[in-house]
């Protein structure tokens, strides 16, 4: 009977184990800072907002920490995966009027700023490079 009952524990804990292995992605909507994209500069950069047109909104929040600049983008109807099947796209940075890379990610950290402050743009087009007239611009000061 003990066995039995061992067998019959081992069994729902094993298919409990083996059920939850499914790898659901996550969403786009995550708001957190992650190290996506590396991203070298030597230069100031400034900050200001500008407000998206139509019906999409894009929102940046940004922050120094250990002379890094981390930088999350949150954008209503706008994927940068590319197995997405609505509106695809991309960011391009620019620090201190440089276009410095093209982005495909909503969240990365810039690194090897110069101290002092910096201006950056970002502006987030089509795959082909055609504007959605979506950009933010702020500055950012590296201490």
């Amino acid at each position: 009977m003990r066995f039995v009952k061992i067998t019959l524990q081992l069994l729902i804990l094993s298919s409990l184990l083996l059920g939850c292995r499914k790898d659901i992605p996550k969403p786009e909507t995550n708001i957190s800072i992650l190290p996506i994209d590396y991203v070298d500069a030597a230069a100031n950069t400034p900050v200001s907002v500008l407000e998206d047109e139509r019906d999409r909104t894009f929102f940046v929040r940004h922050h120094v920490r250990n002379g890094n600049l981390y930088i999350e983008c949150m954008i209503s109807g706008i994927s940068f995966r590319s197995n997405h099947t609505g509106n695809k796209g991309k960011m391009i940075l620019f620090i201190d009027g440089k276009k410095t890379k093209e982005i495909s990610s909503a969240a990365f950290i810039v690194k090897g700023l110069n101290p002092g402050t910096h201006k950056v743009k970002l502006e987030i087009v089509k795959i082909n490079n055609q504007p959605y007239d979506l950009t933010k611009e702020f500055y950012a000061t590296i201490p």
